[in-house]
């Protein structure tokens, strides 16, 4: 990477940008740093920075999408360009996955997520993509198919600290597709199982009302 190019004076910006409480203000910030990537990329000026520009960019587009999902397009354009110029880049595959996650498309997430190799990511960003996997199996096969890798997935995840693995989506899908599960028996094995799980992990009581939506499945 070229001396003139600052990484970390980058990330620096487009970290601060996302972490002012003033999100109107941190849009502004994001949208002008943007502006910056993309004329970077115009100028050519650092070819081997292109697949970072290009990343860095659909990820700034991605954590203002709450303000513009309009952008979305723009999201994939950008992170797929980044893995045209890195095919490896497999932080663009993430996001990816997350940006058509959040739209329900859980083919497709699955599809990104599954093409990340396990020992390419930092270890929180791993266990949300297979968190995010587990979740998007429950969407596409129903949670009885799934139970199985859903309890592969309770069982190594048991001791995962708080800091990097914090399961809102999966409890939230499970709690959901319980009611979809015919089999009395399966539907208080799995909410019993989730139970559980929580408790070994000392969250139960950060996800109290779902543990007691949990408990009316299995009453026992």
């Amino acid at each position: 990477m070229s001396a003139l190019f600052d990484v970390d004076g980058l990330w620096e910006e487009i970290d601060e940008a996302n972490a002012l409480d003033d999100r109107k203000e941190g849009a502004r910030q994001l949208d002008t740093l943007i502006e910056r990537m993309e004329a970077m990329l115009e100028s050519e000026a650092f070819p081997e920075a292109t697949a970072l520009l290009h990343y860095a960019i659909g990820y700034s587009l991605y954590m203002q999408v709450d303000r513009t999902p309009a952008r979305h397009d723009a999201i994939v354009q950008h992170l797929e360009a980044a893995l045209e110029a890195d095919d490896e880049y497999d932080l663009a595959r993430l996001y990816l996955g997350h940006a058509s996650y959040d739209r329900a498309d859980y083919v497709e997430a699955r599809r990104w997520l599954q093409g990340i190799p396990p020992d390419s990511l930092a270890t929180s960003q791993e266990w949300t993509r297979r968190e995010l996997i587990t979740v998007c199996n429950m969407h596409t096969d129903g949670l009885a198919s799934t139970r199985a890798h859903l309890f592969t997935f309770f069982d190594e995840s048991r001791d995962v600290d708080d800091l990097d693995l914090w399961p809102v989506q999966l409890v939230t899908a499970i709690v959901e597709q319980l009611a979809l599960v015919t089999d009395a028996d399966m539907r208080a094995s799995i909410a019993k199982r989730t139970r559980e799980w929580l408790v070994a992990r000392e969250q139960q009581a950060s996800f109290e009302a779902d543990v007691e939506q949990l408990a009316r499945h299995d009453p026992r």
